[in-house]
């Protein structure tokens, strides 16, 4: 973690899929991006836009080997943003 601290997640397209959201971009994690594609909820709420999700990814994909048969390589993701206009 000291090499790459941080993690960052760039959207590149958001399609309506039934009555939720498909969110789509690149993930960055450990230095590695790789593109993934997640569930989401979507609402405007008196001026502020609100997004959630929570969604499985599996870590090794980024390299993450540590803690491997105590941690496992499938892990949930929970998303929240809320953005004022």
């Amino acid at each position: 973690m000291k090499t790459n601290p941080t993690s960052k997640f760039v959207t590149t397209r958001i399609d309506k899929d039934g009555s939720g959201y498909r969110v789509t971009g690149e993930l960055t994690l450990l230095g590695k991006t790789k593109a993934i594609t997640f569930p989401a909820q979507i609402s405007l709420t008196g001026g502020t836009l609100n997004l959630t999700s929570k969604f499985t990814i599996d870590r090794t994909q980024w390299g993450m080997t540590y803690g491997r048969g105590k941690v496992d390589d499938e892990v949930t993701l929970a998303v929240k943003i809320a953005a004022k206009k």
